[in-house]
């Protein structure tokens, strides 16, 4: 088995610059650098972690047990075969009891590997979305202010302190 990660934010980069009103793709390095640490801000503060982990499993298809990675598995997954021109077919496929382990039945004939997509499950509030869009836009404000005036996005501090202590 071969598998591969990818932070998943609970705001996408095109909800972010929705957010921002802004169209064209020029700045998308910029925005995701600022998504980046907004949501590591509002995390800070509520003190747990926002993101989620994205997960790709490609298993050979001679390969007899389908391990998972020891990445926690989430509510949902996506499994399918490819053939040897990349074409895909979705597969029937369940997890052990233990979800340690991938079952999978009535594999194509051509098949030459098993992919199993997933994401670890984090739980976020509007609230706290909220939160992140509004820290982006201030850092996305105040890019450049090297003044100190404008130093924290006070808005969305107080949405996620009261996140933070409606959960408690």
């Amino acid at each position: 088995m071969i598998y591969t990660t990818a932070k998943v934010y609970p705001v996408s980069l095109e909800e972010a610059k929705r957010h921002l009103n802004i169209i064209s793709d020029a700045d998308n390095v910029e925005i995701a650098v600022l998504l980046a640490g907004a949501v590591d801000y509002v995390s800070g503060i509520v003190g747990r972690n926002l993101i989620a982990t994205g997960v790709a499993a490609v298993y050979g298809v001679s390969e007899t047990n389908l391990e998972l990675p020891d990445i926690e598995y989430g509510e949902a997954g996506h499994c399918y075969a490819l053939d040897s021109e990349e074409e895909s077919t979705d597969l029937e496929w369940s997890l052990s009891e233990d979800k340690k382990n991938l079952i999978v039945s009535d594999i194509p004939t051509g098949t030459v590997s098993i992919v199993f997509e997933y994401q670890t499950s984090i739980q976020i509030s509007e609230t706290l979305k909220l939160a992140i869009l509004m820290a982006i836009a201030f850092f996305y404000e105040n890019r450049g202010d090297e003044s100190g005036q404008k130093s924290e996005p006070l808005a969305a501090k107080n949405l996620a302190l009261r996140e933070r202590h409606s959960a408690v």
